[in-house]
């Protein structure tokens, strides 16, 4: 029993630990203006990826479709990949960033952590950020992004930092804090409501 729990507890931590020291994928956003961005994504050259011959990326939207689009790297004098572009905003005010992933599945054991930064232009904040495992941020500064494998892409939005909207997170945790406090009300009426007394037999 306690060596199945240590085992599940390294299965645990040694993605953190390892996106923590060095992960295999690395991206780095810039927003240019509200809706606009720079990207450039970097794999290293001691990566099990740094290897791979082809790699595509998830674009397009929930409304018009998603496409599978090949991403080309640059030359990287360090002997990794690069890759670099520009993702514009969606009709829905969505900023939507493509994450290179491998045509063919990487060998068993590969390394796949992701980490990402996400800075915002002057005068503006990143919210309803998907996927979640965010921190930093909150003061309109940038926000990173850690996980133990890449995901598909980044959705974002931003807004003016003097805006008070309140973001997707924001409606779920109002829709949860409503919910409690609801089971809470009814759980407290049903203790303090009196006890109906016992009318005897009816003969």
């Amino acid at each position: 029993m306690t060596r199945a729990f240590a085992g599940l507890l390294c299965l645990l931590v040694a993605p953190t630990l390892s996106v923590a020291a060095q992960p295999a994928i690395e991206a780095g956003v810039e927003l240019q203006s509200a809706g606009r961005a720079t990207v450039r994504t970097r794999i290293p050259a001691d990566s099990g990826l740094a290897g791979t011959s082809g790699f595509h990326g998830l674009t397009g939207d929930p409304e018009r479709g998603w496409r599978r689009t090949a991403m080309v790297p640059e030359p990287d004098p360090g002997g990794g990949l690069v890759f670099a572009g520009e993702v514009a905003a969606g009709p829905d005010g969505w900023l939507r960033v493509p994450i290179p992933i491998p045509d063919a599945l990487p060998p068993p054991g590969t390394d796949l952590s992701f980490a990402a930064e996400i800075a915002p232009s002057p005068g503006y904040r990143i919210v309803d950020i998907f996927p979640a495992g965010t921190v930093g941020g909150a003061d309109g500064g940038a926000v990173r992004l850690a996980l133990p494998a890449p995901p598909s892409l980044i959705r974002f939005r931003v807004e003016p930092e003097d805006a008070r909207t309140i973001g997707l997170a924001g409606l779920v945790d109002g829709a949860v804090a409503l919910l409690l406090i609801g089971l809470g009300v009814f759980g407290i009426r049903r203790l303090l409501r009196p006890a109906v007394p016992d009318a005897g037999d009816p003969r």
